[in-house]
């Protein structure tokens, strides 16, 4: 069957060929288009979360029993430790065994220790309960600390100086390499800062 197209004729085969690549063209340009959004999105996505030498500012933060918190504290302590999660988060749970183990091992007066749910008080509390983190856990108090920690993925685990600096932050589910290294990092400032004070 011939069909007549700008003059010329055509089989309905070659009509549907031609259909089928331009179809195609268009579906290849979109997806390059694509390609390079989602490449964009990934690298928008790694600058939004806190890096190491990035500075931060002291945040107001409440306790699962309505006491307020400045955090950063670090007018009594050489380091602060946070471990940031999302009560929904199933990777966060896979958390929890390491953050109580760091929470043991560290906590002392050198070294404010906090867990910090993006989540609302109520559920938070359950959770808590449920899974049994055991650092003292909060809820920011308002929109300062998400513009401030940035906490677009969770669970994330950030060690911050006593001049405000992120020293590492961890993000995702921690492995035993990174337990013994916030381990490290941590005792080992913790010496030259006693040093320093003698």
């Amino acid at each position: 069957m011939n069909i007549k197209l700008f003059g010329r004729k055509v089989t309905l085969y070659q009509l549907i060929l031609h259909c089928i690549l331009i179809v195609l063209t268009f579906e290849v340009v979109f997806l390059i288009g694509e390609i390079r959004t989602l490449k964009k999105g990934g690298e928008d996505f790694h600058n939004r979360i806190l890096k190491q030498g990035d500075s931060i500012q002291v945040v107001d933060l409440v306790t699962l029993s309505g006491l307020s918190k400045k955090f950063p504290d670090t007018s009594r302590h050489a380091l602060s430790l946070v471990f940031i999660f999302h009560t929904k988060c199933p990777y966060c749970r896979d958390n929890i065994e390491k953050w109580n183990y760091l929470n043991e091992r560290l906590k002392g007066d050198s070294i404010d220790i906090v867990a910090v749910s993006i989540h609302k008080k109520e559920t938070t509390a359950q959770y808590v309960q449920q899974y049994g983190l055991k650092a003292v856990c909060y809820n920011p108090l308002d929109s300062a600390f998400l513009r401030i920690f940035k906490p677009h993925a969770v669970p994330q685990t950030i060690i911050i100086s006593k001049d405000f600096k992120i020293l590492r932050n961890y993000s995702g589910i921690l492995s035993e390499k990174d337990v013994d290294s916030i381990s490290t990092i941590i005792n080992n400032i913790h010496s030259q800062y006693y040093r320093r004070s003698l």
